[in-house]
């Protein structure tokens, strides 16, 4: 037995809640596939990417929350387990606390095409996050992103390259920045450049003063 509608019906928690029990798949719209298993979500897909841990699964409930128009479709099967068994409610639970935060606070402060990168003066602010208990998705996304911003990237850039939802992702880059361990990347200067500009400047002010010790 299927359930279908769409999310101008009934809203996505209402859904996951009547289907919490059940064993099968949840399709959103085109792009996501979420695996339940008798009150557990142990596997998604978005956009053909088969996502396994519980920061990724929140990225996209995330989402999902504040969907009013995709349709869904639930029907029952045996369900493949592909990745972290997590709690239905649990995972409704936080990405409902996140959801509001970034409503809150909104995630203008990061433009999703400047390109961020690394601050070597947050490195100690970095290692203490990834040793600490409690954060698992920042730490989580460190690990997906380190290299890319060590170079730096946009939050389009690295949404695109995780196939993660971008919001999701400005709002992981976001949180990064408040704590100093990102900043945005600044275009360097040509040296060859800069040195031409010094030399001009040193011989016009040379001449300026010879100009006005021999008036």
């Amino acid at each position: 037995m299927a359930l279908f509608g769409t999310f101008k019906d009934i809203a996505p928690d209402e859904v996951l809640g009547l289907v919490e029990h059940k064993e099968g798949v949840l399709e959103v719209g085109k792009d996501v596939r979420i695996f339940i298993k008798d009150g557990y979500i142990s596997g998604m897909e978005f956009r053909g990417r088969k996502l396994g841990n519980k920061t990724h699964y929140m990225a996209i409930l995330m989402d999902i929350l504040k969907d009013r128009n995709s349709p869904f479709k639930f029907y029952r099967e045996k369900v493949e387990e592909v990745g972290e068994r997590i709690p239905v409610s649990l995972l409704l639970l936080e990405s409902a606390v996140k959801r509001d935060e970034i409503d809150q606070y909104g995630l203008a402060a990061v433009d999703e095409k400047v390109p961020f990168v690394l601050d070597p003066e947050g490195k100690k602010r970095l290692n203490n996050i990834l040793s600490q208990a409690g954060n698992s998705d920042l730490v989580e996304f460190i690990k997906d992103t380190y290299f890319m911003l060590k170079e730096g990237a946009s939050a389009q850039e690295i949404s695109r390259k995780l196939n993660l939802p971008l919001e999701w992702t400005k709002y992981m880059m976001y949180r990064l920045r408040v704590l100093k361990i990102i900043k945005v990347k600044r275009r360097g200067v040509d040296e060859g450049v800069l040195n031409k500009v010094k030399k001009l400047y040193r011989k016009i002010s040379f001449l300026l003063r010879r100009s006005q010790e021999d008036g």
